[in-house]
């Protein structure tokens, strides 16, 4: 009897174990086939969004190529870059949105970040350079170059973040030779332009102080032919001390013009400007001119003044007697008429450039 109910307690215990063995099995076999199912769901996942990364990338990099259109040898093309930056810009946003919609996942959840940021750095390095081309006499030109190289480098940052084991992003070779053409090129104007900035601003200085010693001249110069009538009637000194004093006042600006520094220009200066050399040595001459023109003008009316003591002079010598001032006097016009083409070229050009 004992035996029986040994037997029975063991077979119920083998029947207890076979159970839990196969109730194991079952939960195993059902562990299996989820977190099977979980990672190949989650692989077809990972796949399809590198798949995108790797199509939106060739886009990208289309995109980008396109800047090789807009190369001449190692130079931009600045009219073309202009005009056509706007296609790549809009290329590069309509990559952006697509990229934005992507579902990475966990595991490249940093990668999709990156790459949106990439592309937005990639934009900005275009936004820059249409800034510049299109207004490169900015005040801050400077700055906004300094931005553009920040941008690049910001660019080829995020890309090689975002790159995966089988997808490899970056910033096209083109495109770099195309931004670092274009920060060369904008750099060197911008020197240049600094370059004559300052000689326009010594030409600038040296036009005050001429239109200071021009303005005094013109509120002196007068045409004595007159006034040799005027001392037969009211007396030969005064109107001889008019013209003396006229002399040392007229002397005094010849002094003032010797004595201005005369700004030259650079042989790299290209700007179509006449050269403040040019206008310094105009205006001496006229000076001069006129100061001969006065001085005849004195010595002739001295001798009229002496001659006057035996009696006035006939009409056919006074004419003889003065014809050398009057061609003084005509000369004297002549060489101001130059000087004043001259100095209208020069403030024309001056303007301009402000």
């Amino acid at each position: 009897m004992d035996k029986e109910v040994n037997v029975n307690v063991k077979n119920k215990k083998k029947k207890i174990w076979i159970n839990v063995g196969i109730t194991a099995a079952i939960i195993a076999s059902c562990a299996l086939i989820f977190f099977g199912a979980y990672y190949v769901m989650s692989g077809n996942s990972y796949g399809a969004y590198e798949k995108s990364l790797k199509t939106l990338s060739t886009d990208i990099n289309k995109a980008n190529d396109t800047t090789s259109l807009l190369m001449k040898g190692d130079s931009i093309e600045v009219e073309a870059s202009k005009t056509q930056l706007n296609k790549i810009i809009e290329d590069l946003l309509a990559a952006k949105a697509k990229a934005s919609a992507l579902i990475p996942g966990d595991k490249y959840r940093a990668s999709q970040d990156n790459f949106v940021n990439g592309i937005n750095s990639n934009v900005y390095i275009y936004k820059q350079l249409q800034v510049v081309l299109n207004n490169p006499n900015a005040k801050d030109a400077d700055k906004a170059l300094e931005e553009l190289l920040k941008y690049r480098e910001e660019t080829l940052s995020y890309y090689k973040k975002a790159s995966t084991s089988k997808v490899t992003i970056s910033f096209s070779k083109a495109a770099d030779k195309y931004v670092t053409s274009s920060y060369n090129y904008l750099t060197a104007y911008l020197q240049d332009k600094k370059k004559d900035d300052l000689v326009i601003n010594l030409y600038s200085d040296y036009k005050t102080s001429l239109d200071k010693i021009l303005s005094d001249f013109l509120a002196l110069k007068v045409d004595w032919s007159s006034t040799a009538s005027r001392a037969r009637f009211s007396g030969y000194d005064s109107v001889l001390s008019e013209l003396n004093k006229q002399k040392k006042e007229l002397s005094s600006l010849k002094d003032k013009l010797l004595a201005l520094t005369v700004p030259g220009k650079p042989e790299d200066f290209k700007k179509n400007i006449t050269e403040p050399i040019k206008l310094q040595t105009s205006l001496q001459a006229v000076l001069e001119d006129y100061d001969s023109y006065l001085q005849s003008f004195i010595y002739n009316l001295d001798i009229e003044k002496l001659k006057s003591v035996s009696g006035a002079m006939t009409a056919s010598e006074l004419q003889e007697l003065y014809g050398a001032v009057d061609e003084k006097y005509q000369s004297f016009n002549k060489d101001y008429d130059s000087f004043s083409k001259l100095f209208d070229e020069f403030n024309s050009a001056l303007t301009s450039r402000k």
